[in-house]
């Protein structure tokens, strides 16, 4: 049997594992041809398919009215106007505080970065943000709960 008989290396390799119970030049149709079994090439099956657009985020902005009527490729032009301008909000922010503009020195980490995932990044953020003023105000109220029981028991103890 040649080598050549096998269209590359991967292949062969398999067929010499005895991954295949016939050879690649049999042609009779009881046996199974090997490329049902393991494609030859695959770079090819490992190709990457495009992340699907991820509506999460989408709900901070857009009421589920203007999500249900408006198409996906408008949500997005205003989803990212609005983050642009959350950025410049923030940016406002950080001059009156004092911190900005920030030295360049601090900016060298993220030299390279695309603007997409730097807006990601930013609405990602915001996101963990929003969860987290939720758990506060959760755990604040869990507190006024277990202070009014407190004192509720406090009274009871003191009469």
């Amino acid at each position: 049997m040649a080598q050549s008989a096998f269209p590359s290396a991967t292949f062969r390799n398999a067929y010499n594992a005895g991954l295949f119970s016939s050879s690649p030049d049999s042609t009779t149709s009881e046996e199974p041809c090997p490329h049902d079994s393991i494609h030859p090439y695959p770079v090819i099956e490992a190709r990457k398919r495009r992340k699907a657009w991820n509506h999460v985020l989408e709900k901070a902005i857009f009421t589920c009215d203007e999500i249900s009527n408006e198409s996906a490729p408008q949500r997005r032009k205003v989803y990212v106007s609005s983050l642009e301008a959350h950025i410049d909000a923030l940016h406002d922010q950080l001059l009156r505080v004092g911190l900005w503009p920030v030295p360049a020195k601090e900016l060298e980490r993220y030299k390279g970065l695309n603007s997409k995932t730097a807006k990601s990044m930013v609405a990602k953020l915001h996101y963990n943000v929003a969860l987290t003023q939720i758990k506060i105000s959760q755990y604040e109220k869990m507190n006024q709960h277990y202070a009014q029981q407190n004192l509720a028991l406090l009274q009871r103890l003191r009469n």
